[in-house]
């Protein structure tokens, strides 16, 4: 793996791909692409991917300055602002149909966490003040609907008017959790993000929460983190993600980085996290999936092993450890053998068995660009300072 292939790669076979999902019709992009590379035009638009095309290619515009790159910012953002915004209630549905009607109208905490993302980056790229305000008015919309002070954690799931509802989305089908690790590691991410456009000092102090949460109640000592608490943050589930746990371990050293401080002891359990991985996540070269310490989910899921690189390679950044560099580089070349799909005009495979690819969209409303694209601008950037 060298810079210059990150960027031929990215250049000549990502962004292509998600170029060509821009619906010209109906706005927006495409919801999905199946197993043999058949658009489905009809198929329902995700609040979440529309929010990811816009942070990918606003930070890919950013890096690479291609003129393209840009017009699909600005498609992504002209679809976010005019459809998926709640012009009444405020927030970003969690999905419309293919032609721009609120199909499931509900406000999620994941949802609204990726528009911010999504809304800062392109003003950090573009600088359209709509994108920055709109993303100003829902860190103040989160903030007043979905934190909890007396429970120190957010409320996930909302009806279309912010009436708290029980979740549904992005959780383990168990009734009683009320908080996930996965939501509020995006919100983190997200409010990152906000602070570098917006150095607010309710945002920051709000990322410092969220950054003594992880600390103090969703890291076990053991060196991993826990998935899913309930009301009274108390574990629901035992085991571990893979991809969840290396995800959050560098995006929490970036938060760390964004604010311009320094917290020892969260830097050592990111660190802690980072070793746990390399010593129990990686298999045949790719890191596995999912464990709950009795049986281990083996499927080699794409998003992890853009995650695992990235964090790797932070790791190594970190403490000049070969072994950190050595797992980056094991895991670029199963991806570059069993993960990129040889076919024309595609991207990577979604899941892998026994390095054969099941049946599975290329794209969809959970597998778009943000974890491959941000893999590859990571990776060159971070090159490039060295």
């Amino acid at each position: 793996m060298n810079r210059d292939l990150l960027i031929q790669q990215l250049n000549t076979t990502i962004l292509p791909f998600w170029l060509n999902q821009l619906d010209h019709q109906a706005g927006g992009f495409i919801g999905r692409v199946d197993e043999h590379l058949v658009p489905d035009e009809t198929f329902a638009k995700s609040g979440v991917m529309h929010s990811r095309y816009l942070w990918a290619f606003s930070a890919s515009y950013e890096s690479l300055k291609a003129p393209l790159l840009k017009e699909a910012a600005d498609h992504a953002f002209d679809f976010i602002s005019k459809v998926l915004w709640d012009k009444r209630y405020g927030g970003i549905y969690w999905s419309v149909t293919a032609d721009g009607q609120p199909t499931n109208p509900l406000k999620h905490l994941y949802s609204q966490a990726f528009a911010i993302y999504g809304l800062s980056e392109y003003y950090r790229t573009c600088q359209e003040p709509l994108a920055l305000s709109l993303a100003i008015e829902l860190f103040h919309l989160v903030e007043a609907k979905a934190f909890e002070p007396e429970l120190g954690g957010y409320h996930e799931e909302f009806t279309q008017d912010w009436q708290p509802v029980t979740s549904s989305q992005v959780t383990a089908d168990i009734k009683t959790i009320r908080f996930t690790t996965n939501s509020h590691l995006h919100l983190l991410e997200a409010y990152s993000n906000l602070f570098q456009v917006w150095p607010d000092d309710q945002l920051s102090a709000k990322i410092d929460f969220l950054q003594q949460l992880f600390s103090e109640k969703i890291y076990h000592p053991a060196g991993y983190f826990h998935q899913y608490f309930d009301a009274n943050w108390q574990p629901l589930t035992a085991g571990l993600s893979f991809g969840h746990d290396i995800e959050s371990a560098w995006l929490l050293d970036r938060s760390l980085d964004v604010l311009g401080i320094d917290r020892p002891s969260l830097r050592a359990i990111t660190q802690q996290v980072a070793d746990y991985q390399l010593n129990h996540g990686l298999d045949k070269g790719a890191m596995n999936n999912q464990t709950d310490f009795q049986t281990l989910d083996q499927t080699k899921v794409w998003w992890v092993q853009a995650e695992a690189i990235i964090g790797f390679y932070n790791a190594y950044e970190k403490t000049g450890e070969s072994a950190y560099l050595a797992a980056v580089h094991s895991i670029w070349d199963y991806v570059q053998t069993y993960f990129i799909d040889p076919r024309p005009q595609s991207e990577w495979f979604g899941y892998l068995v026994d390095e054969q690819p099941l049946k599975a969209n290329i794209s969809d409303d959970w597998k778009g660009p943000y974890h491959t694209v941000r893999m590859y601008l990571e990776l060159i950037k971070r090159m490039e300072d060295h």
